[in-house]
């Protein structure tokens, strides 16, 4: 009887794959691929390095990224020796994102998905700020614990240089930023104030003003 339920589970699961064969590809090869360029970069002498950033150049883009896959490689560890290597040459951010965290304002309890990166990132996201202030490098450098709330939770009464727990750290938020048809609750915070080297980013992006 257990054999027999084992062998329909089997074929079902063989069906399943069959028919989502193309999406099965795409996401196995989207991971290879993933994989392969986060290899490729850090194994590059100072030779294949200008060659990488001469291709960057003449493909005309600016702005690029590395999207973490289900083997979980790319850490902020990870972004420091991208950092080290290709600092000189391109501007680089992390992003990690953790969704649906419970934050505390005023002892009144928030869902809120996190956005951990630096300046960079608003920047290359297009991020407007409504009101206060924005997101400078000197927060991240000094581990300023700021925080910039999305603008609905302005529509919700918070104010400016209140004071917002995440994760059982105290934050003043600093701004509100603009969202596009978001139905969830945002926060942006310097990576350096949540993250360690084995915290696991959900992107890495590079970006070159030259491009």
């Amino acid at each position: 009887m257990i054999l027999r339920t084992l062998r329909w589970d089997i074929i079902h699961a063989f069906y399943g794959i069959k028919s989502r064969f193309f999406n099965v590809l795409v996401n196995t090869l989207g991971v290879m691929i993933g994989i392969a360029t986060l290899v490729v970069l850090m194994a590059v002498s100072e030779k294949t390095k200008k060659v990488v950033l001469e291709d960057i150049k003449t493909l005309g883009i600016n702005t690029f990224y590395l999207k973490n896959s289900s083997s979980n490689i790319l850490t902020l560890q990870t972004f420091n020796k991208l950092h080290h290597l290709f600092g000189n040459d391109l501007m680089m951010t992390p992003l990690y994102i953790q969704e649906q965290q419970e934050c505390y304002i005023l002892n009144k309890s928030f869902k809120l998905d996190l956005l951990a990166t630096d300046a960079l990132y608003l920047h290359i996201s297009e991020i407007d700020v409504l009101s206060g202030r924005i997101l400078v490098q000197e927060d991240t450098k000094n581990l300023r614990q700021v925080v910039l709330l999305s603008q609905d939770m302005e529509k919700l009464g918070i104010l400016l240089n209140e004071k917002i727990v995440i994760n059982n750290e105290i934050y003043t938020i600093i701004g509100f930023f603009k969202t596009k048809d978001s139905t969830n609750h945002k926060a942006i915070l310097p990576y350096s104030t949540i993250l360690d080297d084995d915290s696991v980013l959900s992107r890495i992006y590079f970006y070159s003003e030259d491009s």
